[in-house]
């Protein structure tokens, strides 16, 4: 049975960027503007480092209260109403940089989603990959994990279905 990788595809993204690190592509203490100057134009470009993406102390907010918007009262009701959407990757960056700042650049730690679709962007840019194809062949392949992929299979054609607020546990 193959598996899609879920959140867990932070951890795999992290390794192809210290991937494109360790090839003298990235610099983690480079500002993300140098790599990505359409997303971080001035200031924010120039403070904001790779390696600040990578570790949750950017202070992008997170854009999951904006796709989630149900999640603010504590209801699932959101999750299953907007669970089957697809999102680009660039309305969930704008989703992250509307929302509340949740510091100053290095100034604290806090876990944001958007920092790692920013990351996954740099990779793009960077190897000249999408970052799905990237990580299967250099990271989840290399690993030799044979039954997980960060991309729908092209050979499947069903859905494996996962929680809702409606699935109960026996």
């Amino acid at each position: 049975m193959r598996q899609r990788a879920g959140s867990i595809t932070k951890t795999f993204v992290a390794t192809a960027i210290l991937q494109q690190v360790e090839k003298g592509r990235v610099g983690l203490d480079a500002p993300v503007g140098q790599y990505l100057p359409e997303v971080f134009p001035g200031r924010p470009g120039k403070q904001v480092t790779v390696r600040m993406l990578l570790n949750h102390t950017s202070g992008i907010g997170d854009y999951v209260a904006l796709a989630f918007p149900s999640l603010a009262e504590i209801s699932p009701k959101g999750l299953d109403e907007n669970r089957p959407r697809k999102l680009s990757p660039e309305q969930l960056i704008k989703w992250g940089m509307q929302a509340p700042r949740t510091g100053e650049p290095g100034e604290r730690w806090s876990y944001s989603n958007t920092n790692y679709v920013i990351a996954g962007r740099l990779l793009e840019k960077v190897t000249g990959t999408k970052a799905e194809k990237y990580i299967d062949r250099n990271v989840i392949g290399k690993a030799g994990l044979k039954h997980t992929y960060s991309r729908p299979a092209r050979t499947s054609t069903s859905r494996t279905r996962g929680c809702t607020s409606r699935s109960t546990s026996t």
